[in-house]
């Protein structure tokens, strides 16, 4: 659902989610190919490939910097084990949110987000655990988790530091 607010000659446009299930798998590979396959497979990028104004808002601090395209973002990301911070992308049909967290542990999340119901109002827990298992096996990994509403910092949290 997408909401405008419009005062005097500015208009305001948020993208309102419903209640989500968070997805998340830990990947010992922190690699550009490794991040291609997952926004190829997931993301919708007909808008983010063309962008030229990717914001980078490190981990813990309120302040961000404007990183450019996305190649030279994810090149940042890539650069230093210990950087840490999220990109969120728009999803292919049906629509599951991808995003990209660069750990400061030098681990790569790979993660996405289904609606925690259906529009009739049944849980969606068995399609966000059909997910986690497709992800774990797409990228070789034991490591995943499903939580409600859990951003990547904190579920990189759940995850022991030294994981790989």
């Amino acid at each position: 659902m997408t909401v405008c607010v419009s005062k005097e000659d500015r208009t305001l446009i948020l993208d309102v989610m419903p209640p989500c299930l968070d997805i998340y798998i830990a990947t010992r590979e922190r690699t550009l190919t490794c991040i291609h396959r997952f926004l190829s497979a997931y993301a919708d990028l007909t808008e983010d490939a063309v962008r030229d104004d990717f914001e980078v808002r490190p981990t813990g601090s309120p302040e961000g910097f404007i990183s450019g395209t996305l190649a030279t973002t994810l090149a940042y990301g890539l650069a230093q084990a210990d950087r840490a911070f999220t990109l969120y992308f728009h999803g292919q049909p049906p629509n599951y949110r991808p995003m990209l967290y660069f750990s400061p542990h030098g681990r790569l999340l790979l993660g996405l987000s289904v609606e925690a119901s259906t529009p009739e109002g049944a849980s969606n827990d068995a399609e966000a655990e059909h997910m986690l298992q497709r992800l774990k096996a797409e990228f070789n990994t034991e490591y995943g988790l499903i939580a409600f509403e859990l951003p990547p910092e904190e579920a990189d949290e759940e995850f022991p530091p030294h994981l790989f």
